[in-house]
């Protein structure tokens, strides 16, 4: 659904994409799991604006899958570990929220489960040739 508002950000961090040839997506790609992790960590202490301003740094998960187009480094381990990463993200979301009591423990697990189903459809309706 958010897929068709995605290319406005894109577009944005093309042109630093094109300049970060030097940077191998998959650095990014591990980079990008920092600020999650960061977020767990503030929440799970009731830190909820440093929290929040960990969030700020997340749209820089879109820059791996932006250099390595844009540099010509695709690679299907890149993709396979950029859609790992990305579920582990929302693990940590998640469970930050869960955590610094912002979400009961049924919303978070509902919410976890949601988060796998979403890669575990795609790859089985890529599969079924859907």
């Amino acid at each position: 659904m958010l897929s068709k508002y995605k290319h406005y950000p894109q577009r944005q961090f093309a042109a630093i994409a094109r300049r970060l040839n030097w940077v191998h997506p998959n650095v990014l790609t591990i980079i990008g799991i920092i600020p999650y992790a960061l977020f767990l960590l503030a929440m799970s202490h009731h830190r909820l604006g440093l929290g929040l301003w960990c969030l700020v740094f997340a749209p820089l998960d879109l820059l791996d899958g932006l250099v390595a187009r844009e540099n010509g480094k695709v690679t299907a381990f890149g993709g396979f570990l950029d859609s790992t990463l990305d579920r582990a993200a929302d693990f940590l979301l998640v469970a930050g929220l869960f955590t610094a009591g912002l979400a009961p423990l049924w919303l978070a697990a509902v919410l976890a489960l949601c988060s796998f189903l979403i890669s575990y459809t795609r790859s089985r309706a890529e599969l079924a040739g859907l």
